[in-house]
């Protein structure tokens, strides 16, 4: 089995015990991010370097161009089904974007994106 046929696995099984559970007991889905997300500094390093590796093991197959062609899909369907939360999503970027050291709190996620679109447009042009 190739790591993207891995990867492509581990959003199966994820995905689909995300829906079992939340059809089952919507409570127990939050139980289990809070967990998650009970340490962010520890949360943003290791899904850094899980995105690291993915980075890599992608590009070992397609490039960064097709790899933002499948951000779109993503954004794309996640906009769909958010849309019917539009309100709440609505509030929480007002309430986010209130904040003052909005940009410092983000500064990593906005130099990755920096980056990669980039690498995007040096391979475009």
């Amino acid at each position: 089995m190739t790591p993207i046929e891995i990867f492509a696995w581990v959003v199966v099984v994820v995905s689909l015990i995300k829906i079992l559970v939340i059809l089952k007991n919507p409570e127990r889905w939050i139980d289990i991010i809070e967990v998650v997300w009970k340490n962010p500094k520890a949360f943003v390093v290791v899904s850094l370097v899980l995105a690291g590796i993915v980075f890599y093991q992608l590009l070992q197959e397609i490039s960064i161009v097709q790899i933002f062609g499948v951000i779109l899909f993503v954004v794309l369907i996640s906009a769909a089904g958010m849309a019917v939360y539009s309100k709440e999503v609505l509030q929480l970027g007002r309430k986010l974007l209130k904040e003052k050291n909005i940009a410092r709190k983000a500064w990593l996620s906005i130099l990755i994106w920096v980056l990669l679109i980039i690498l995007v447009i040096k391979e475009l042009i």
